[in-house]
């Protein structure tokens, strides 16, 4: 607009100028005149050079803003994708190799009803799954991406042979038909560490599951994906099956916090699953609930040998002390809370006891009596496992080895696997390329295993088998913590750190893995834990029915329990300030211990002027009581229960007052009270039998009335 404006100006002059100037015309033969216009063209010239330069300058401009404001949005938008990718592994927790949807196929008929209807479950990526969009490349991933490389190989060469010629087709797992035919649905094909060498969750080709119960630690291996799936209720699965030869399926239950069930070597079909240490593998399963791991073990569990292994009931419980040892406070409360719930039922009272089992083992076993290492029982057992596995897994992993060696051109091939632990990258050279660190480190040390000291372990192996078969015989159970505690960290643990976790755990371990035999994890919370504990149950050889029984019935109490047991163990570590009265109520204690029963009662008194409690009333009615002052006992009792109306003890005391004092109505309401609060209550079973007799024809009190007599009889 401004050259515009100036070519329409003569006198040079821009439009928009402000002020009058009156100019004459000059004559066009006039020189100065002629100089005037040339100048005049020359100046327009300049300034539309200058235009043009600025109109230049104004879209290069223009076209590097355009650029920069496109790749910021280019930026964005791979960011946001980034983000959407985060959000989606956290969502499913990374828990999933392959998303599937096999339906079970329709009942037989329409009216049967199967165990396992309208339940969905997900699988551990090494069983073979028809339908799988990867069928044609291998049957399962087994965690590693060289053993899918493996397996294509492997059948290229056979078809090219003119062995199985045409498509490969997978057939799936024995288990898998197994579960379909009963009503379940799969729904997803799960992680897992590589070659399931591993108890950490962690997998250095695909990463680690995140845990839903402590999102900053371990999932825990080598079924994570499984079980960090059923403790998300990712794709509302309802179950999951995992493999357990040293402890894949119970470490991930224990670190997640749901049940874990290991089985008897060989109860349940292991067909279509892929080997790893033959005589050490099992077929496991998570569930979110006690009643749904109890049906998979129904349609899973091949039936006892004989009568002797189909045992139903627990006949006795033991604790194992050098377990208890080596765990946290928590561990301690676990099986506090076990035995209590066990305590409930009438038929194990006073049948628990206490068990060193690795001295035991160690006096009873010939090739253990003899070992000079100075290690405890427990350790010789872990080791000797680890070795007689390390043989069994070399042995299985044999013609990949070989196929790892031939990618390197040559049998000496050697490469350098890489691996990231507490925020540091180490390196170290291995023969076996493509594989990550520890796992290259494990099979190192596996090969150093000879066949003859195979057959040495085999023989030590039968020896402890043999004891634990005389300890566990006539049901007994163990009780112990699942693992030695919470999940480690995900990260910042340093290579000693993981080692010594890592073989400290394998005691707890090694006992079901060595000698075959069943165990059961069951889950524990309490309020503000830094991770989900577990308590487990092993039983003798082919008893897995009865623990998954023991788990159905019994862990709803455990858990009740565990919370005030947790408190209890801290206190004990962390002693609390004294409550006011707490001295004086000890003193009035011992005192009745003594049978000082007035010093006692004196003791008590001290202790309420300090502090009015339900368990010094308590405590002070249980004196009168055997005092025989029954309206005394009454009335602390009332106290008490004014204070804690669940107080069961206080309930049990007044109702016995009330009794001798010909108050039967009151009493039998007081029994039933606290029968409400503890179902199992043998004092109240009993009174109340007691009760029913004094009550019948001719032998009531001549003091009550007859009126109050029927409605008592009548309420009892």
């Amino acid at each position: 607009k401004r050259m515009k404006g100036e070519e329409e100006d003569e006198d040079g002059r821009p439009p928009n100028v402000t002020g009058s100037i009156t100019f004459t015309p000059s004559a066009p033969s006039s020189s100065s005149s002629l100089n005037q216009q040339s100048a005049k063209k020359k100046e327009r010239k300049t300034m539309a050079f200058s235009s043009s330069q600025q109109i230049s300058i104004a879209v290069s401009a223009c076209t590097l803003v355009l650029a920069i404001l496109f790749d910021q949005i280019g930026k964005r938008r791979r960011r946001n994708r980034l983000k959407n990718d985060q959000k989606k592994k956290v969502k499913d927790c990374g828990a999933f190799v392959e998303i599937v949807d096999i339906p079970c196929p329709p009942p037989p008929e329409k009216h049967v009803v199967r165990k396992l209807a309208n339940l969905k479950f997900v699988l551990k990526d090494i069983f073979e799954v028809s339908g799988r969009k990867d069928e044609n490349d291998s049957s399962c991933g087994f965690g590693s991406p060289k053993w899918k490389e493996f397996m294509k190989e492997k059948r290229e060469n056979s078809n090219s042979n003119g062995n199985n010629a045409g498509v490969h087709r997978v057939k799936n797992a024995a288990i898998m038909d197994m579960l379909l035919k009963n009503g379940a649905s799969l729904v997803g094909i799960t992680h897992m560490d590589e070659l399931a060498y591993s108890i950490d969750g962690q997998n250095e080709h695909y990463g680690t599951p995140i845990n839903p119960a402590a999102d900053k630690r371990l999932p825990g291996g080598s079924s994570s994906g499984s079980a960090v799936a059923v403790a998300s209720r990712l794709r509302d699965c309802d179950f999951g099956i995992g493999t357990d030869s040293a402890g894949s399926v119970r470490v991930p239950a224990a670190y997640c916090g749901v049940y874990g069930f290991r089985p008897s070597h060989g109860m349940v079909s292991t067909k279509g699953c892929q080997d790893f240490a033959k005589t050490f593998d099992t077929v496991g399963w998570f569930a979110k609930g006690s009643k749904t791991l109890k049906d998979v073990g129904d349609v899973l569990l091949k039936p006892a040998d004989d009568e002797k292994y189909g045992i139903k009931e627990p006949k006795q419980f033991a604790i194992l002390t050098d377990l208890m040892k080596l765990a946290d406070p928590q561990g301690s409360a676990a099986v506090a809370s076990a035995l209590k719930a066990f305590g409930y039922d009438d038929r194990y009272a006073g049948k628990v006891s206490k068990l060193d089992l690795g001295e035991r083992l160690k006096m009873l076993c010939p090739s253990l009596r003899t070992d000079t290492s100075g290690k405890t029982g427990l350790e010789l057992i872990r080791d000797k496992m680890h070795a007689t596995m390390g043989f069994e897994i070399h042995e299985a992993l044999k013609e990949f080895l070989a196929f790892l060696e031939k990618q390197d051109g040559s049998d000496q091939a050697t490469a350098t696997a890489t691996a990231t632990i507490s925020n540091k990258t180490t390196t170290t050279t291995t023969t076996t390329s493509g594989l990550g660190k520890f796992t290259a480190q494990r099979i190192e040390n596996a090969k150093k295993i000879t066949e003859q000291d195979y057959e040495n372990l085999m023989k030590v192996r039968g020896e402890i088998r043999e004891v634990m078969d005389q300890i566990m015989d006539n049901g007994t159970v163990l009780i112990f913590p699942t693992v030695p505690g919470v999940a480690p960290m995900r990260e910042g643990r340093s290579e000693e750190e993981v080692q010594a976790w890592r073989m400290k755990t394998f005691q707890f371990l090694a006992i079901a893995s060595f000698c075959g035999l069943p165990q059961v994890a069951i889950p524990l919370r309490y309020p503000d834990a830094e991770g989900p504990h577990s308590v487990s149950l092993l039983g003798g050889f082919q008893t897995d029915k009865m623990l998954l029984e023991c788990a159905f019935r019994y862990s709803a109490q455990m858990q009740e329990h565990f919370p005030n047991y947790v408190i209890t163990e801290m206190m004990k570590s962390n002693p609390a300030p004294k409550v006011p009265g707490e001295e004086e109520k000890v003193n009035g204690n011992k005192a009745f211990a003594e049978g000082k029963y007035e010093d006692a009662i004196s003791w008590y008194d001290k202790a309420l002027e300090k502090k009015k409690l339900p368990a010094y009333y308590a405590n002070r009615a249980l004196v009168y009581l055997k005092m025989g002052k029954m309206e005394e006992v009454e009335k602390d009792c009332t106290e008490a229960l004014e204070m804690d109306g669940k107080y069961v003890k206080a309930y049990l005391r007044r109702a016995k007052a009330r009794m001798i004092l010909g108050s039967f109505l009151e009493a039998a309401m007081d029994y039933e009270e606290a029968l409400r609060l503890e179902p199992t209550n043998r004092e109240a079973r009993s009174e109340m039998a007691n009760m029913q007799k004094h009550l019948e024809s001719g032998a009531m009190d001549a003091s009550m009335p007859k009126d109050d007599l029927e409605i008592a009889r009548s309420f009892i």
